[in-house]
């Protein structure tokens, strides 16, 4: 099988990384809707009446979010899609040079052969969390 080339794996793991780099803190915006509902009642007339009306659906929609947010195993499943590909299709030449610099197949194609400076760091989270070996990764701050 062919390889995934490192324009497309760097392409990938970029937009897996902003991905989830959107939804890292993106419940805040909820939270501030539910802070806002619950201090109707010290800032508008008959604001305990807005809050009962309103709480029970803005929180929900808070913690549904909140738990939507949490989860990436949809993110997970597909890193290692990518990575098990990348890692069952290194060439038996590059494979060498992994066990010659003394790291394993994902990191030496991450390191050495794709073009960036370093790997994404929500990338690298996930892959982390998918349970590849990312220590010896060059991650971006």
């Amino acid at each position: 099988m062919a390889q995934i080339p490192t324009s497309l794996y760097q392409n990938l793991a970029t937009s897996y990384n902003d991905a989830r780099e959107q939804m890292v803190g993106a419940d805040q915006y909820l939270l501030d809707a539910l802070n806002y509902v619950v201090n109707v009642t010290t800032s508008v007339p008959g604001g305990a009446e807005i809050e009962l009306a309103l709480l029970g659906s803005v929180n929900a929609s808070y913690r549904m979010l909140g738990d939507v947010l949490s989860s990436t195993s949809s993110m997970i499943q597909a890193c290692i899609a990518i990575n098990s590909y990348v890692i069952a299709n290194m060439t038996a030449a590059d494979a060498v040079l992994a066990t010659a610099a003394g790291v394993d197949k994902l990191t030496y194609y991450v390191n050495n052969q794709c073009s960036w400076s370093c790997v994404p760091y929500y990338w690298e989270e996930i892959s982390s969390d998918a349970g590849y070996d990312t220590a010896r990764w060059k991650v971006c701050s």
